[in-house]
């Protein structure tokens, strides 16, 4: 699109949210995506965290039709997840990284009108338990708990299956004998400089590198670091191997890691994958996924705006259950789902796009 046709079109749009809101004095463009063959939804954010949904007319730009402004959550600083043929959905963050909920619009493209808008908890993944050919993916939203099976021979690949409340269990047990050197804060200081510019100064910074997720194969542990990293506590991202027989231990940590703990890890025969995140004062900050190459040492950083709590492989695929959904890794390519209800109520597997 030509810059000054955009322009027209981006003027157009904000007349038609201030129009019907003239207290929204900055609106800027969240999201544009296709709903069909000759309207695109736009989402937009206001003053106030209001959100505002139109239609655009792809063949002329500058003519669009107001479908709703909505407040969104408190404290929500919304993203869209998702744009369909009459519906879109959103997520939120915060400041402090909190799981808040969703948000969604209905709306009719034909009558270019809202049909509905609402909020709902997103659901959490924090185990796949493998089955023949598949998995199945267990969460809760804290209301209600679904079972996600996945089949990648079937389709569709997700069913939706009803499961009770999952009572909480314990971590598994990290092992002791991995002899972890204790990182310096001069160390500290040369990889992460914009730490110490924060406030993290020789005086008073406490480093907590632990061993964090692991496995053990052929004798030999692999496993990822974790330290707290807020309040005076911090530490150095790596991960690394320990062979307890030849009491040989290898430590790795490139410049991708360094700012986070690894929160999941899966040792396939040829790599091993990493989900990496930030632990603060009641909150995680989503750091993406690390897949390292074992015969040449290389790592390769893939973005991922959740926290990965576990990871499996199923086939050539890498299944990934995180904080809001199920990521899958397939044909070089990430996948992001997410548990997502409808108008009537019921749930339903979606994708993000």
């Amino acid at each position: 699109m030509a810059p000054l046709f955009f322009a027209l079109a981006l003027a157009q749009i904000t007349g038609a949210i201030q129009g019907a809101d003239p207290a929204l004095k900055r609106v800027e463009i969240l999201r544009s995506g296709m709903v069909n063959d000759t309207l695109d939804a736009v989402v937009v954010l206001g003053d106030n965290r209001k959100l505002g949904l139109l239609l655009q007319d792809r063949s002329r730009p500058s003519l669009v039709y107001l479908i709703a402004i909505e407040s969104a959550p408190p404290g929500c600083y919304p993203a869209v997840e998702r744009i369909g043929e009459t519906d879109v959905v959103g997520s939120c963050g915060s400041e402090k990284y909190a799981l808040m909920p969703n948000w969604k619009f209905l709306f009719d493209p034909r009558a270019k009108s809202l049909v509905k808008f609402f909020t709902y908890s997103p659901f959490r993944f924090d185990r796949i338990l493998l089955r023949s050919g598949g998995a199945i993916f267990p969460a809760s939203n804290g209301e209600r708990a679904v079972d996600v099976e996945y089949q990648p021979a079937r389709e569709p690949v997700f069913r939706l299956l009803e499961a009770p409340l999952p009572e909480r269990k314990p971590s598994a047990a990290k092992p002791t004998y991995v002899p972890l050197p204790v990182t310096t804060y001069d160390q500290f200081a040369a990889v992460r400089p914009e730490r110490v510019k924060n406030g993290y100064v020789r005086a008073g910074t406490h480093l907590n590198d632990s061993v964090g997720p692991w496995e053990k194969s052929d004798g030999v542990i692999w496993f990822g670091k974790s330290f707290y990293d807020g309040e005076g506590e911090t530490g150095v991202g790596g991960f690394g191997s320990y062979d307890p027989e030849a009491k040989k231990l290898k430590l790795y940590s490139p410049p991708e890691i360094a700012d986070f703990s690894v929160s999941a890890m899966l040792l396939r025969p040829n790599e091993i994958w990493m989900g990496l995140a930030s632990f603060g004062e009641g909150f995680n900050i989503p750091g993406g996924l690390l897949r390292f190459d074992r015969q040449t040492e290389t790592v390769e950083k893939l973005d991922l705006r959740d926290v990965a709590l576990a990871m499996e492989s199923i086939g050539d695929r890498v299944a990934v259950a995180t904080n809001t959904g199920i990521a899958i890794f397939e044909n070089n390519r990430l996948r992001r789902y997410f548990v997502d209800r409808m108008g009537d109520g019921r749930w339903r597997v979606a994708e993000t796009n």
